[in-house]
């Protein structure tokens, strides 16, 4: 009778998720084609009810589904336009104002290959911006380095990102340590993608009197597999912290067998490290606040994850523009923000 009972909750279970997953489904149907025009023009008569806006993206052509239907992203016509995906409400008695997210089947290789496409999703999101009377644009992962590779000018009320995911980084970094009992000055950390962030972490880093190496990884405009230094796996074996900041966590994996026992690993990087990290811990990097929630939920992140880049939107619509790293920190902390971490 249990085991009778049981099968039938795990079957009342079952038929429950795939209820949702149609519910979103066919919510960024209607977002993305049906509604987009009927939603953004109603949300033009609620000014100030908005503080800033989101844009995601899918990060390849495999990771369209995950955002809109597949199908809507076969024609190059349909590439540059932006859909409404989502709300991300305002945390309860919190200075962090309220959000939505918008879209576009543009990929990384896409964007990197096409100037215009860029210009045309940047005249976008600044005619949405300015039909809402929105404070800040946030741009999801690597697109802000697109964008200004493409010598595009990430003007007001754009933010870069930087220091969002640098203070997700940080936030981290002090969560892992303090559940570790561990000192910041008394471990090597090594930072695998000294890009335009990871580099800037190291610095954030070094100004904390901290022991940093800094690799060089695989970005988003090598055409080709770029080889790395020879002694990078020799450097990786020594390091009692890892922050992964790399295109995409994959870039990691050839790599993790090398480190030592007790080592910690700290992804910052989208699509994450999808592989078990068994002499090790392994975290994914995230922030959160009470109350401030996205519906639905981002890919691969919980519905109350909140992206770095986002957090400097936030924050910045808030505060106005702060170009000093350690009162971002500060403002953020004072807005709510705190580390939530996934093992």
């Amino acid at each position: 009778m249990n085991k009778t009972k049981k099968r039938g909750g795990e079957v009342k279970k079952t038929r429950r998720n795939l209820r949702g997953k149609i519910r979103v489904g066919i919510l960024l149907f209607l977002g993305a084609i049906l509604l987009r025009k009927p939603m953004l023009s109603l949300m033009r008569f609620l000014p100030c009810f908005f503080d800033y806006i989101f844009f995601v993206y899918p990060g390849k052509e495999s990771d369209i589904g995950g955002y809109l239907p597949q199908f809507m992203a076969n024609g190059s016509w349909y590439r540059t336009q932006i859909f409404f995906g989502g709300i991300i409400t305002a945390a309860r008695g919190k200075r962090a104002g309220r959000g939505f997210l918008i879209g576009a089947p543009s990929t990384v290789r896409s964007m990197v290959r096409s100037k215009e496409e860029c210009l045309i999703l940047e005249r976008k999101m600044r005619y949405i911006a300015n039909c809402f009377s929105i404070k800040k644009i946030a741009i999801a992962g690597r697109a802000p380095s697109i964008f200004l590779r493409h010598d595009i000018a990430l003007e007001d009320p754009f933010v870069q990102g930087e220091k969002g995911m640098i203070f997700c980084t940080i936030e981290a970094l002090y969560f892992v340590m303090n559940k570790h009992r561990l000192s910041l000055q008394n471990v090597h950390i090594v930072v695998f993608g000294a890009g335009r962030v990871g580099k800037s972490i190291s610095d954030f880093l070094l100004s904390e009197e901290c022991t940093v190496t800094n690799i060089r990884a695989q970005t988003v405009f090598d055409q080709e597999e770029q080889k790395l230094p020879d002694d990078v796996n020799d450097v990786l074996s020594k390091a009692d912290v890892v922050i992964v900041i790399s295109a995409k966590g994959s870039d990691f994996h050839p790599h993790m067998r090398y480190l030592k026992d007790g080592v910690i690993v700290i992804g910052e990087t989208h699509p994450p490290i999808m592989r078990s990290l068994k002499q090790g811990f392994l975290y994914r990097a995230g922030l959160s606040l009470n109350g401030l929630r996205f519906v639905p939920a981002l890919e691969t992140y919980s519905a109350t994850s909140i992206p770095g880049c986002v957090v400097e939107a936030i924050v910045s619509a808030q505060y106005g523009n702060i170009s000093n790293q350690k009162t971002f920190n500060q403002r953020a902390r004072e807005i709510g923000f705190y580390a939530c971490m996934v093992e």
